[in-house]
């Protein structure tokens, strides 16, 4: 799809439905209708159920209109406002870039091909943004996270680019930080159907949206007719700053092989960070390491170097310890990933 115009009568159009897009919203309502600021469940009527809350995001909605932005904010700003969940549609497309840009930082992956084919699926998966009477039909649409799985494996001839570059992204990685075993069953999922899970939202976002936010995905996947074989989640997290998590232990190295590769070395310390200290941006993504039906590897990856120092995405201090961005990816089989969908519903955040 090609991106959205910025003429005036571009924008005069935006956000009008078509019946089959007002069917899929109110269905999206249905499915979120529990997202309610007291914690209370509200009847499934199809009536929009909004959430107030004083929420600590970011930056404003401005502010956030450039990728580069989600990588230097250094600016805080509590906002009041209801929200709600949509499905996706071309107008969210320059958000959804931006969402995106969260996880992948400075990766070279094509990441309007992203969100063009996680639009193309709509009204699979959903967006997060303002409720519709205080959306400004003069404006982008304002996107505060999302929730979808967009199709990554097997690629083919006419696989779309974000694909191929995922796929390339996660192999220099694994490269580097990853076991053996992981990178063993990376190379096995290149001929299965693997689905790429996509959980991305301002950074402070209140949890109440994450139940009935992870009730619609669940939903959403019952409706497939190929359902997938594994899925790969990248998600962001930070870890404690300290020589155990960023040196090498030669206690951690067979005496008999004291002389080992950077790239071992690497992957050493990825280990023993793995097992340090952690702070999950999104609160769910803890719950994943708690799961033990079915099967799963993982590995984590530093970013600190590709995030401004003054950003609120850098480096956390509390409780007198510094803790330092990381992505891990996360290849899962099915089991492991619907006990982990089942188990986030089940927290009742």
């Amino acid at each position: 799809m090609d991106a959205p115009s910025n003429s005036k009568a571009a924008k005069l159009v935006k956000r009008k439905l078509t019946e089959k897009n007002k069917k899929a919203k109110k269905k999206k309502r249905e499915r979120t209708s529990d997202l309610d600021v007291n914690g209370f469940h509200s009847t499934n009527q199809c009536s929009s159920n909004n959430v107030n809350e004083e929420l600590a995001i970011s930056a404003t909605s401005d502010e956030l209109s450039d990728s580069e932005d989600l990588l230097k904010d250094d600016i805080g700003q509590h906002l009041d406002f209801d929200i709600e969940a949509f499905p996706m549609e071309v107008g969210d497309r320059d958000g959804l870039i931006n969402i995106l840009t969260q996880i992948f930082l400075k990766a070279d992956i094509d990441l309007s091909s992203l969100a063009d084919d996680l639009i193309a699926q709509s009204p699979f998966g959903l967006v997060i943004g303002p409720a519709e009477d205080q959306s400004d039909e003069d404006d982008e649409n304002v996107v505060y996270g999302l929730l979808s799985v967009a199709r990554l494996f097997p690629i083919k001839d006419d696989t779309s680019k974000y694909a191929k570059d995922v796929a390339e992204f996660i192999e220099k990685k694994s490269r580097k930080f990853a076991s053996k075993e992981f990178r063993k069953v990376f190379e096995a999922a290149k001929s299965k159907c693997v689905g790429l899970f996509v959980n991305e939202r301002m950074l402070n976002f209140p949890p109440r949206i994450v139940t009935p936010s992870f009730k619609s995905i669940k939903a959403d996947l019952q409706t497939r007719k190929q359902p997938y074989q594994e899925i790969i989640y990248i998600h962001k997290l930070r870890i404690a700053d300290s020589t155990s998590s960023t040196e090498v232990s030669q206690e951690k190295i067979p005496k008999k092989k004291r002389k080992i590769g950077k790239a071992e070395k690497k992957r050493i310390a990825s280990q023993s960070a793995s097992l340090a200290d952690i702070i999950y941006d999104n609160i769910e993504d803890g719950i994943l390491t708690q799961v033990s039906e079915g099967e799963a590897q993982f590995f984590d990856y530093p970013v600190h170097s590709e995030v401004e120092s003054t950003s609120k995405f850098h480096t956390l201090v509390k409780d007198g310890k510094s803790y330092k961005p990381y992505r891990r990816i996360v290849i899962m089989d099915m089991k492991r990933f619907n006990a982990y969908i089942d188990q986030v519903i089940s927290q009742g955040f």
